[in-house]
């Protein structure tokens, strides 16, 4: 953050480590300042991440997040406006829920 300051900013962030306790500080957020983040992690993972001091941080911004464990695979449209589509929510099985 130091070296690189501002030229942090994306309108999409992938989310360092998976959400873990140790990632995604408020100055490192506030860099980036990414409109949507994806938390990249597998159904019921052993380590529980997103951490939910991180997640937090996320949803206090009003940042769009997405779960690949929840949303499955995710499609971004880099288009005109940013589009975001998750796979279970356009082809979802009445075992995924909604």
């Amino acid at each position: 953050m130091q070296r690189y300051g501002s030229q942090l900013r994306a309108d999409v962030l992938l989310v360092p480590h998976h959400g873990s306790k140790t990632s995604s500080t408020e100055e490192f957020l506030q860099a980036v300042a990414p409109q949507h983040a994806v938390f990249q992690m597998g159904y019921r993972n052993r380590y529980h991440h997103p951490h939910p001091l991180v997640w937090q941080r996320y949803v206090e911004r009003e940042i769009s997040c997405w779960r690949n464990d929840q949303h499955g695979a995710l499609t971004l449209d880099f288009a005109e406006q940013l589009q975001v589509s998750a796979y279970r929510q356009q082809q979802a099985r009445y075992w995924f829920g909604r």
